[in-house]
Protein backbone atom coordinates (compact mmCIF):
# COMPACT_ATOMS: atom_id res chain seq x y z
CA UNK A 1 0.00 0.00 0.00
CA UNK A 2 0.87 3.55 0.01
CA UNK A 3 2.98 3.04 3.44
CA UNK A 4 5.03 0.32 2.00
CA UNK A 5 3.39 -2.69 3.54
CA UNK A 6 3.50 -5.61 1.81
CA UNK A 7 -0.37 -6.46 1.06
CA UNK A 8 0.44 -10.25 -0.44
CA UNK A 9 2.12 -12.02 -2.69
CA UNK A 10 1.00 -13.28 -6.59
CA UNK A 11 2.40 -16.35 -7.79
CA UNK A 12 2.25 -17.83 -11.59
CA UNK A 13 2.20 -21.18 -12.04
CA UNK A 14 2.56 -22.90 -15.62
CA UNK A 15 2.41 -27.16 -16.01
CA UNK A 16 5.49 -27.78 -17.95
CA UNK A 17 5.23 -31.65 -17.54
CA UNK A 18 4.43 -31.90 -21.14
CA UNK A 19 7.23 -30.22 -22.45
CA UNK A 20 10.09 -31.60 -19.97
CA UNK A 21 8.77 -34.82 -20.86
CA UNK A 22 8.70 -34.17 -24.57
CA UNK A 23 12.40 -32.87 -23.62
CA UNK A 24 13.20 -36.06 -22.11
CA UNK A 25 11.95 -38.00 -25.00
CA UNK A 26 13.57 -35.82 -27.53
CA UNK A 27 17.29 -36.56 -25.63
CA UNK A 28 16.28 -40.20 -25.54
CA UNK A 29 15.75 -40.52 -29.60
CA UNK A 30 18.74 -38.57 -30.02
CA UNK A 31 20.73 -40.90 -27.99
CA UNK A 32 19.19 -43.98 -29.54
CA UNK A 33 20.01 -42.68 -33.07
CA UNK A 34 23.91 -41.78 -32.07
CA UNK A 35 23.95 -45.33 -31.01
CA UNK A 36 22.35 -46.60 -33.75
CA UNK A 37 24.82 -44.56 -36.40
CA UNK A 38 27.83 -45.29 -34.18
CA UNK A 39 27.21 -49.21 -33.90
CA UNK A 40 25.72 -50.14 -37.20
CA UNK A 41 27.37 -52.45 -39.25
CA UNK A 42 26.51 -51.21 -42.64
CA UNK A 43 27.67 -47.64 -44.03
CA UNK A 44 25.46 -44.32 -42.93
CA UNK A 45 26.98 -40.65 -44.20
CA UNK A 46 25.79 -37.31 -45.15
CA UNK A 47 27.57 -35.72 -47.76
CA UNK A 48 27.12 -31.95 -48.97
CA UNK A 49 25.90 -31.70 -53.05
CA UNK A 50 29.86 -31.30 -54.29
CA UNK A 51 30.83 -34.50 -53.08
CA UNK A 52 32.30 -33.92 -49.31
CA UNK A 53 31.34 -35.93 -46.23
CA UNK A 54 29.43 -34.09 -43.30
CA UNK A 55 29.78 -36.95 -41.78
CA UNK A 56 30.14 -40.95 -41.24
CA UNK A 57 30.16 -43.79 -38.75
CA UNK A 58 32.78 -46.16 -38.06
CA UNK A 59 31.30 -48.40 -40.47
CA UNK A 60 31.67 -46.98 -43.40
CA UNK A 61 35.62 -45.45 -42.50
CA UNK A 62 36.36 -49.11 -41.97
CA UNK A 63 34.23 -50.63 -44.94
CA UNK A 64 36.68 -47.89 -46.78
CA UNK A 65 40.05 -49.07 -45.56
CA UNK A 66 40.66 -45.78 -43.07
CA UNK A 67 41.65 -45.55 -39.61
CA UNK A 68 38.98 -42.75 -38.46
CA UNK A 69 35.45 -40.88 -39.81
CA UNK A 70 38.40 -38.10 -39.23
CA UNK A 71 40.43 -39.46 -41.64
CA UNK A 72 37.68 -40.36 -44.06
CA UNK A 73 36.12 -36.94 -44.08
CA UNK A 74 39.39 -35.12 -44.30
CA UNK A 75 41.20 -37.06 -47.19
CA UNK A 76 37.84 -37.46 -49.69
CA UNK A 77 37.24 -34.26 -50.66
CA UNK A 78 35.88 -35.22 -54.08
CA UNK A 79 33.54 -38.37 -53.63
CA UNK A 80 32.63 -39.08 -57.05
CA UNK A 81 36.46 -38.50 -58.54
CA UNK A 82 38.01 -40.55 -55.25
CA UNK A 83 35.51 -43.08 -54.20
CA UNK A 84 33.31 -44.08 -57.14
CA UNK A 85 35.46 -46.41 -60.36
CA UNK A 86 33.18 -44.58 -62.48
CA UNK A 87 32.71 -41.16 -61.44
CA UNK A 88 29.92 -40.49 -63.55
CA UNK A 89 27.60 -43.03 -61.28
CA UNK A 90 27.80 -40.62 -58.25
CA UNK A 91 26.46 -37.44 -60.96
CA UNK A 92 23.76 -39.32 -62.05
CA UNK A 93 22.16 -40.47 -58.86
CA UNK A 94 22.34 -36.73 -57.49
CA UNK A 95 20.76 -35.60 -60.34
CA UNK A 96 18.10 -38.08 -60.79
CA UNK A 97 17.22 -37.05 -56.47
CA UNK A 98 17.36 -33.51 -57.14
CA UNK A 99 14.49 -33.96 -59.35
CA UNK A 100 12.40 -36.15 -57.09
CA UNK A 101 11.73 -36.54 -53.64
CA UNK A 102 12.73 -40.31 -52.97
CA UNK A 103 15.26 -42.19 -52.24
CA UNK A 104 17.23 -43.92 -55.39
CA UNK A 105 18.68 -47.58 -54.72
CA UNK A 106 22.02 -48.15 -56.94
CA UNK A 107 24.85 -50.68 -57.50
CA UNK A 108 28.15 -49.47 -57.94
CA UNK A 109 32.08 -50.32 -57.57
CA UNK A 110 34.37 -48.05 -55.34
CA UNK A 111 37.68 -47.65 -54.55
CA UNK A 112 38.70 -47.97 -51.03
CA UNK A 113 42.24 -46.50 -49.45
CA UNK A 114 44.70 -48.91 -50.56
CA UNK A 115 43.39 -48.98 -54.28
CA UNK A 116 41.34 -52.34 -54.00
CA UNK A 117 37.81 -52.54 -55.28
CA UNK A 118 34.43 -53.43 -54.04
CA UNK A 119 30.99 -53.60 -54.91
CA UNK A 120 28.32 -51.51 -53.00
CA UNK A 121 24.76 -51.29 -52.61
CA UNK A 122 23.86 -47.87 -52.23
CA UNK A 123 20.69 -46.18 -50.77
CA UNK A 124 20.56 -42.97 -50.87
CA UNK A 125 18.36 -39.86 -50.87
CA UNK A 126 18.22 -35.88 -50.51
CA UNK A 127 17.33 -33.92 -47.24
CA UNK A 128 15.74 -30.99 -48.24
CA UNK A 129 14.90 -27.30 -46.67
CA UNK A 130 11.81 -25.38 -46.83
CA UNK A 131 12.77 -23.41 -49.20
CA UNK A 132 12.71 -26.28 -51.70
CA UNK A 133 16.20 -26.67 -51.85
CA UNK A 134 18.84 -29.50 -50.84
CA UNK A 135 20.29 -29.46 -47.52
CA UNK A 136 22.82 -32.83 -48.43
CA UNK A 137 22.27 -35.95 -49.23
CA UNK A 138 22.62 -39.37 -46.75
CA UNK A 139 22.40 -42.47 -47.04
CA UNK A 140 23.55 -46.32 -46.01
CA UNK A 141 26.01 -48.26 -48.20
CA UNK A 142 26.53 -51.95 -47.92
CA UNK A 143 29.45 -54.03 -49.03
CA UNK A 144 28.19 -57.03 -50.98
CA UNK A 145 31.49 -57.87 -53.04
CA UNK A 146 31.34 -61.38 -50.81
CA UNK A 147 27.52 -61.40 -51.65
CA UNK A 148 28.49 -61.11 -55.45
CA UNK A 149 30.71 -63.52 -55.85
CA UNK A 150 29.32 -66.29 -54.28
CA UNK A 151 26.15 -65.59 -56.53
CA UNK A 152 28.84 -65.96 -59.40
CA UNK A 153 30.41 -69.17 -58.02
CA UNK A 154 26.74 -70.40 -57.42
CA UNK A 155 25.90 -69.78 -61.09
CA UNK A 156 29.12 -71.23 -62.68
CA UNK A 157 28.72 -74.60 -60.71
CA UNK A 158 25.22 -74.47 -62.35
CA UNK A 159 26.26 -74.09 -65.41
CA UNK A 160 29.12 -76.35 -65.29
CA UNK A 161 26.55 -79.09 -63.45
CA UNK A 162 24.22 -78.73 -66.73
CA UNK A 163 27.33 -78.75 -69.02
CA UNK A 164 28.25 -82.12 -67.63
CA UNK A 165 24.75 -83.53 -67.52
CA UNK A 166 24.31 -83.15 -70.92
CA UNK A 167 28.26 -83.90 -72.14
CA UNK A 168 26.94 -87.36 -70.24
CA UNK A 169 23.93 -88.17 -71.96
CA UNK A 170 25.86 -87.27 -75.73
CA UNK A 171 27.97 -90.03 -74.89
CA UNK A 172 25.77 -92.06 -73.63
CA UNK A 173 22.50 -91.76 -76.83
CA UNK A 174 25.25 -91.34 -79.43
CA UNK A 175 26.14 -94.54 -81.43
CA UNK A 176 28.82 -92.71 -83.00
CA UNK A 177 31.62 -92.33 -80.64
CA UNK A 178 33.76 -90.46 -82.03
CA UNK A 179 31.16 -87.66 -82.96
CA UNK A 180 30.45 -87.68 -79.82
CA UNK A 181 33.45 -87.16 -78.07
CA UNK A 182 33.78 -84.01 -80.28
CA UNK A 183 30.53 -82.90 -79.37
CA UNK A 184 30.89 -83.76 -75.64
CA UNK A 185 34.33 -81.91 -75.59
CA UNK A 186 32.64 -79.08 -77.20
CA UNK A 187 29.89 -78.43 -74.12
CA UNK A 188 32.57 -79.17 -71.76
CA UNK A 189 34.96 -76.79 -73.00
CA UNK A 190 32.13 -74.43 -73.13
CA UNK A 191 30.94 -74.45 -70.15
CA UNK A 192 34.23 -74.15 -68.50
CA UNK A 193 35.30 -71.42 -70.40
CA UNK A 194 38.22 -73.50 -72.55
CA UNK A 195 38.45 -72.77 -76.08
CA UNK A 196 41.34 -75.13 -76.77
CA UNK A 197 41.08 -79.39 -75.83
CA UNK A 198 43.93 -81.80 -76.33
CA UNK A 199 43.38 -85.43 -76.47
CA UNK A 200 45.92 -87.73 -76.12
CA UNK A 201 45.84 -91.48 -76.23
CA UNK A 202 48.20 -94.07 -74.40
CA UNK A 203 49.38 -97.73 -74.98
Amino acid sequence: DKTGSLIGIVTVCEDITARKQAEQLLQESEQRYRGIFKNATTGIFQATSDGRFITANPALAHMLGYTSIQELIETVTNIAEQLYVEPRHWHEITDILQSIQENAVVETRVRCKDGREIIVNINMWADWNQDGKIRYFEGFIEDITERKQTDRILREQEILSRGIAGAMTQLLVSTDFESSIIETLEILGFVTGVNRIYIFKTH
